[in-house]
């Protein structure tokens, strides 16, 4: 039976940890309170989700069943919104604040299950170490499901940690409806949990089970709406020789900002303490992920930020117990979080996000001036554009996409041998053939020469048929069908 001071100094930690994480909140919501620009890509998910709950179907254009989106679940929420009244874009933007409340507050209940007595009140630590690296502001503000997904993760470890099974499963299932990646999280999580029960133990089966029947239904479902068992995402941007240099220096730069500091401690923790290793090899994993598949052109940070909370704890723990074995072992590791800390905040947290949040006001300018130019045109205009979310979005307009991503024609279009373009990964589909037989009344290429790392635009400015059926319109930013 434990005694009165053994109570007091745990509802002391308890309290602590909970000023700590309230805190950590009121700053992040302070940072993410006004609904600002969000990235153009968040824009294809609004239009799908208000088609929908305008009784098109979960569709871009109307009529055409292509599954282009990768996060189905952030789609669908955001569709239940509008079809009570809401607008995408705040529903967004409310969808991104409250995942990202969710990730502080799961990182501190992960850390707490990790941490020991009588330091567990370090757990209200792990949730501003998350929150001063810029990435979680930056995404939660952004209106992508990228917090969201962090959130589910997270989630994931900290039922992981705590042996709870069905909580497991279930934020695995939430994670993989929100990012496709949630499957190789979840073949991680589910291979440690039968590795730790033994391969011969029947309840170990059921989680890894019942995963399986949501994926064989997940696949049933799109082959049935979409006719294809993968999101025409895979083919358009995935299947495709990935440019490994891009994604490993997507890797180092995200690690140059002052995460490496973190990794001495991180290992400790790893080699320390077996219930550490899901946390361990899912920032492995997500690591060798951005490799594999060339980075991303988007935004370097974005598949880093379900990294950050793992990352946080593991370190954490790493400094209690290196405190514990040598105490000035446990103070060096301790320095090593705050000079991360320290880095973040004071050399690039600030300045990153006002860079990006400035970076989205003016595309969102250039497209608003496009749809105000085009959208009152009669009969309505086809537009073929690399950049399809807010232009597609506020117009309502019928839009080839000229990458593919919501296009299966161009998705499937054979790449030449020379294979993409390594500074672009993922956006190198092109198909000039096609896009001129659907004669386009505008292509939008935001200047006369395209962009020069787009094979869409290149492909297109070079075909002879090109110059002869199409003239630039400096005030569209694009070119105008003639003929």
């Amino acid at each position: 039976m434990q005694g009165p001071g053994a109570t007091r100094t745990r509802q002391l930690a308890s309290g602590t940890t909970l000023a700590l994480v309230a805190a950590a909140v009121i700053e992040f919501l302070l940072e993410t309170w006004r609904v600002r620009a969000h990235i153009d890509d968040a824009y294809i998910s609004y239009r799908y989700a208000r088609n929908l709950a305008d009784g098109l179907g979960l569709v871009y254009n109307a009529g055409e069943y292509v599954e282009g989106f990768t996060n189905p679940l952030w789609t669908l929420l955001v569709a239940s919104g509008v079809a009570l009244g809401g607008d995408a874009e705040v529903l967004g933007h409310v969808l991104g604040a409250a995942a990202g409340v969710a990730v502080l507050v799961g990182t501190a209940a992960y850390a707490w299950v990790l941490l020991e007595e009588p330091k567990r009140w370090i757990a209200g630590l792990a949730p501003w170490v998350v929150l001063a690296h810029p990435a979680l502001v930056r995404w939660s503000e952004s209106g992508m499901e990228s917090s969201l997904f962090a959130a589910c993760l997270v989630l994931a470890l900290f039922f992981q940690a705590g042996g709870r099974a069905v909580g497991v499963t279930g934020s695995l299932v939430l994670a993989t409806l929100t990012r496709p990646e949630g499957a190789l999280f979840a073949a991680i999580l589910f291979g440690l949990t039968l590795r730790e029960r033994g391969l011969r133990c029947r309840r170990a089966w059921l989680g890894p089970l019942a995963y399986t029947v949501f994926l064989a239904a997940l696949t049933a479902c799109r082959l049935a709406y979409y006719g294809s068992p993968l999101p025409n995402t895979f083919y358009a941007k995935v299947s495709m020789a990935a440019p490994y240099a891009f994604g490993a220096r997507n890797v180092g730069s995200f690690l140059a900002g002052g995460i490496f500091l973190m990794l001495p401690p991180l290992i400790v923790a790893v080699v320390g303490d077996r219930r550490c290793w899901a946390g361990g090899a899912t920032v492995a994993a997500g690591l060798l992920y951005v490799v594999a598949i060339g980075g991303d052109t988007i935004g370097p940070t974005r598949f880093f930020l379900p990294l950050l909370p793992p990352l946080a704890v593991l370190a954490l723990s790493g400094v209690q117990r290196a405190w514990e074995r040598r105490r000035v072992v446990g103070l060096a590791m301790a320095a090593l979080i705050c000079a991360t800390v320290v880095w973040q905040v004071g050399w690039m947290r600030a300045e990153t996000i006002e860079r990006v949040r400035r970076t989205r006001v003016k595309l969102r300018t250039v497209a608003a001036r496009q749809v105000a130019l085009l959208s009152g045109e009669q009969p309505p205009p086809l537009v073929a554009s690399a950049g399809i979310g807010y232009f597609g979005y506020a117009s309502r307009l019928p839009v080839l996409d000229l990458l593919g991503l919501v296009d299966a024609t161009i998705a499937r279009t054979p790449l030449p041998e020379t294979g993409p373009t390594p500074e672009l990964p993922g956006h190198q589909r092109s198909n000039a053939e096609y896009v001129l037989s659907r004669r386009p009344d505008y292509i939008l290429t935001g200047s006369r020469k395209g962009h020069p790392l787009l094979r869409a635009h290149r492909e297109l400015l070079e075909h002879p048929e090109f110059a002869r059926r199409y003239e630039w319109d400096a005030v569209v930013k694009g070119y105008r069908r003639t003929r």
